[in-house]
């Protein structure tokens, strides 16, 4: 007798992965829409059926010998250590290669790029669409009170609730009230400033190319002995 965690895990292989492989490569190709958890779950339970009973289908030159051997077998054989094995290994290969098939229709049906990124935008700007060999990001911030802000951006928050989430600015800061035409410093080189998301209208984002590093000058090698011999 299979012991349920074990049926359980089985059933997740073969009724659940491939479509979640699925449905991601969606959420990647198409924008998401709200739909009910039962909605959502079925789907996922449709599509793996489907990639599961096309898996299955390909695999059952190991299907069918197991399926007579738990038919012509002794009840009590499968409680024995490893009986079980090959059933739990043609699980696990049925549900690769059922993952493998899902990705397959996802290729075909959404072919090139994926245009959507799971990452938030401020990930993607700072640190995805960050080009190789620049320095932090500069920001012009600006808020909704009009008040603009000027920095390197030092840190981002993560956290998923907006209202939690703060950028924090700093080296050269500037500042523009309301009104004002020119952007003014603000303290020295080493004041921060903190701005929450809820509070902030747009960012402007700016990759400065970091500065090309001093070439050091090759040590002057020294002379050969015939050199020296030739020089006195």
């Amino acid at each position: 007798m299979i012991p349920s965690g074990s049926a359980a895990f089985v059933s997740f292989l073969l009724l659940v992965a491939p479509g979640m492989v699925w449905q991601f490569q969606q959420a990647r190709h198409e924008p998401a829409v709200k739909e009910t958890v039962l909605v959502e779950a079925s789907r996922v339970v449709i599509a793996s059926l489907v990639a599961t009973g096309a898996a299955g289908l390909a695999l059952s030159w190991m299907w069918v010998p197991l399926y007579e051997r738990v038919r012509t077998a002794d009840p009590d054989a499968l409680s024995l250590p490893g009986a079980t094995v090959p059933y739990f290994a043609a699980a696990a290969a049925t549900s690769l290669l059922a993952c493998g098939l899902a990705l397959l229709a996802a290729a075909f049906k959404w072919p090139g790029r994926a245009p959507i990124s799971a990452g938030r935008a401020w990930s993607q700007a700072f640190v995805g669409r960050r080009p190789p060999n620049t320095e932090q990001p500069w920001l012009i911030v600006e808020l909704l009170d009009g008040t603009v802000w000027k920095g390197t951006l030092q840190h981002f928050d993560t956290d998923p609730d907006d209202d939690h989430r703060a950028l924090l600015l700093g080296e050269d800061l500037m500042r523009r009230d309301p009104g004002a035409k020119e952007f003014k410093p603000v303290g020295d080189a080493g004041r921060n400033v903190i701005l929450p998301e809820s509070q902030i209208k747009s960012t402007q984002v700016q990759y400065i190319a970091l500065r090309p590093s001093e070439v050091a000058t090759p040590a002057a090698a020294e002379p050969s002995d015939g050199e020296t011999e030739a020089g006195r």
